[in-house]
């Protein structure tokens, strides 16, 4: 995925691809306060929840106001997640194809396969049986509880969101830095912070 799924996160503000399914762009005062003073580069922000969920992603883990998390990659071997996110402790291992643990109370094991310009996530996430398709044009299916229906339209992905609830309309701003790790890490901070609250 580091150059197939997100490349066009790099170039986001460069280009705008329209579709079938436009919807609108979540307006710049969308943006969370809290969002304003993170590098654009490591910041991931889900806006449209009553509390968006922002966190910058770094080499050494992922920091918010909800989510302490570090990374500690180790050569030649599994790469391990450790902290809180959402108020649940998370202690989790990540692969060449997949990763497992605990985050909060429940288990999380999942499974990365690729595809030609996409991955799939199987696995259990949060507990739930889950499935996603991951792509630079669209993030569909379910982390843990919460179904998404998101399509890329040239800064952010924009479409559905729904955690057993109405659904909502939610903007998710994904970083580059993504591009530079491996499809399972991808998939395992999407998981953690999709899947929340």
């Amino acid at each position: 995925m580091r150059r197939t799924v997100f490349t066009l996160l790099a170039v986001a503000g460069a280009a705008t691809v329209s579709c079938a399914h436009d919807e609108p762009l979540p307006p710049p005062e969308a943006m969370p306060p809290e969002a304003a003073g993170m590098p654009a580069a490591g910041r991931l922000v889900l806006t449209g929840l009553r509390k968006p969920i922002v966190a910058l992603i770094t080499e050494t883990g992922i920091q918010g106001p909800e989510v302490n998390l570090g990374r500690y990659p180790v050569k030649g071997g599994p790469t391990a997640w450790r902290g809180t996110a959402f108020a649940r402790e998370v202690n989790l291992e990540v692969s060449v194809d997949g990763a497992e643990g605990i985050a909060g109370r429940t288990p999380l094991d999942l499974r990365v396969a690729p595809e030609p310009g996409s991955m799939v996530v199987n696995g259990l996430i949060a507990g739930a049986p889950s499935t996603v398709t991951i792509s630079r044009a669209r993030i569909n299916g379910a982390f843990g509880r919460c179904g998404y229906d998101l399509r890329f339209q040239g800064q952010a992905y924009v479409g559905s969101r729904s955690c057993g609830g109405t659904p909502v309309q939610v903007g998710l701003t994904l970083p580059p830095i993504l591009n530079t790790w491996p499809d399972a890490e991808v998939a395992t901070v999407l998981a953690i912070l999709l899947s929340g609250r």
